[in-house]
């Protein structure tokens, strides 16, 4: 399959090598900042020269190479600020692949929006999917696998602990870490923190068939000795009796132990303890991987609820 790669910052070099790795031919990518416009994609990604280039916008990587038959988009977090740019690349005839979080499950947050890109991709026949390591993999996806296992599921608890040290500096730049507590206050609006804790729970409640009586999430930052180190949150759903049914939970900070764990309450109990899954590597990852997948989706948005068909039969 031919792939463009909308969004070229370090998710998407990232993408680009595990494409590459994969024999797939990018044909080229699009990124808003001039300084990487007309440079080579293989060259900005750290793998060397693949003769494709880099574009400022869709259209003029559409005036000067055929149309991709995906495009993996990693532009964004909010669906609200990115809608426009899928809906370009959605009416190219394209299908998308998109790291978008709020695109994983959008209609809890963007539901006009989602309607919007669902029409569109139906009327032209293309897939749309928003995916990565989570929401994505590590707290919906693997926990559904999982819960094939279960004899009796009572409840499902997924926690994910990550040392912010080791990972990119816009993501650090996102959970406010190195403001002052007084900084992160004042900033707050503007710090996203971690994105996708109620896409997660609702991904892995549609998995699994728990109906969604109340569904809630937060978020708080990390301190020490008045300097912010990263954030804790979570989600939680109850069912219609209001029952707690899925948790999942994510801190992310400076000097915490990488951990993934997931435990599935019931008969019997089941735990998966991991030394953590690295977020970057595994978005690409899973991006990279779905691809083939799309048109045996369908039309119209899709979810990883589509991808992964088994788990725990809730009835």
């Amino acid at each position: 399959m031919r792939v463009a790669v909308y969004g070229l910052g370090e998710i998407g070099r990232l993408v680009v090598k595990a494409l590459m790795l994969r024999d797939v031919e990018v044909v080229g990518a699009v990124d808003i900042d001039e300084s990487l416009t007309g440079r080579d994609v293989g060259d900005v990604s750290g793998i060397g020269r693949i003769d494709s280039s880099i574009y400022p916008s869709l259209g003029e990587l559409l005036s000067n190479v055929d149309k991709p038959d995906v495009v993996v988009h990693a532009a964004g977090s909010f669906l609200d600020r990115v809608v426009d740019q899928l809906l370009e690349i959605v009416e190219a005839g394209s299908h998308v692949a998109s790291t978008c979080e709020t695109l994983a499950y959008p209609w809890y947050r963007y539901p006009d929006e989602a309607a919007r890109i669902d029409e569109a991709a139906r009327r032209r026949h293309v897939t749309v999917i928003g995916t990565g390591v989570n929401p994505g993999f590590v707290l919906d996806s693997l926990p559904a696998l999982m819960s094939m296992a279960s004899f009796r599921l009572e409840r499902l608890v997924a926690t994910r602990s990550l040392d912010a040290g080791r990972r990119r500096s816009k993501f650090r730049e996102k959970l406010g870490i190195g403001l002052t507590v007084d900084e992160y206050k004042e900033r707050a609006a503007h710090l996203t923190g971690h994105v996708g804790y109620a896409e997660s729970a609702l991904l892995l409640a549609q998995m699994i068939g728990i109906g969604v009586g109340k569904m809630e999430e937060g978020q708080h930052p990390l301190s020490e000795d008045g300097m912010i180190t990263g954030v804790s949150g979570y989600a939680r759903i109850e069912d219609g009796e209001g029952v707690e049914r899925i948790r999942v939970e994510l801190s992310a900070g400076l000097g915490l132990k990488d951990l993934d764990e997931i435990v599935l309450e019931g008969e019997p109990e089941i735990r998966l303890s991991s030394n953590g899954i690295h977020g970057d590597y595994a978005t690409a990852a899973v991006v990279a991987n779905i691809i083939p997948r799309l048109p045996s989706l369908g039309p119209g948005i899709r979810t990883m609820a589509d991808v992964v068909r088994g788990g725990y039969w809730w009835s």
